[in-house]
């Protein structure tokens, strides 16, 4: 039988793991963000979604919102340079961390898409991302850049107009799907020929004192449209690991420097 010793410490490995993330949710920056339900609308109807779900399956997913005021700021801060450091405090913060870790050391890399092709890109394919040290706080990496294997920067609204029209010919000239004032960047991963994808999407809208970011956030069986998460995972550990993800990235947002 194990000592009381052992036990004691089995049991309190949860309770301080539970009590941690608690902690680091509660001082969280993005403890106060409001949640829908659903993906945003421009999200629901951006061209990533026909690449990753062309079935059109349903999709299960959710969006949290928060206002920065200006004076928060770094002054003169750029969207680009808020969509990139955000980026980087999403895949760079603790909280993604086991992820960033265990794709690193499997290489395990499973995005692919039917209808996404290289030869639309630039001439020059785009390095890929392992490591933080590629992350900027300034500038976003280019489009179809694949981040730790599995998350490839599908669309932004600072990327290269040119590349954004040879892969998404048909929707880009309509102005209905993304508002134009907002500034957005969209990774998607997982594969429209399996039983999984799932996509992040953050947007950036400006009012006169403030700034309004939007994480959103899907996932989706493109083939038989079944749930892809199990439900206890999508609804009651995925809310507090997002609203942990976007307080990962707020931090990086509100850092000066």
């Amino acid at each position: 039988m194990p000592s009381r010793k052992l036990l004691s410490a089995l049991l309190s490995l949860p309770l301080g793991t539970g009590l941690a993330a608690y902690t680091y949710a509660y001082t969280s920056p993005a403890r106060h963000a409001t949640l829908s339900k659903q993906p945003s609308r421009a999200h629901q109807t951006s061209p990533t979604m026909a690449l990753a779900n062309p079935r059109g399956m349903p999709v299960y997913g959710d969006s949290y919102t928060i206002r920065i005021p200006l004076r928060d700021l770094k002054p003169g801060i750029s969207d680009e340079e808020i969509l990139t450091r955000f980026s980087k405090g999403f895949f760079g913060g603790w909280v993604f961390a086991p992820q960033r870790w265990a794709l690193r050391v499997t290489g395990l890399a499973i995005t692919d898409f039917t209808a996404f092709h290289d030869e639309d890109l630039a001439s020059t394919p785009p390095t890929p991302v392992w490591s933080l040290s590629q992350f900027n706080r300034t500038t976003l990496f280019p489009l179809g850049t694949l981040v730790f294997g599995n998350w490839q920067l599908l669309d932004s609204s600072v990327a290269n107009p040119d590349i954004r029209r040879r892969l998404y010919p048909t929707h880009i000239e309509s102005t209905s799907a993304t508002k134009q004032n907002q500034a957005f960047v969209e990774y998607v991963g997982g594969s429209d020929k399996s039983h999984m994808v799932f996509s992040d999407r953050v947007e950036v809208e400006r009012d006169e004192d403030a700034v309004k970011i939007t994480l959103s956030g899907f996932t989706c069986d493109p083939l038989t449209g079944e749930p892809a998460v199990p439900r206890l995972v999508r609804e009651l550990l995925h809310p507090v690991y997002a609203k942990m993800l976007l307080g990962d990235g707020i931090r990086e947002i509100l850092r000066r420097g």
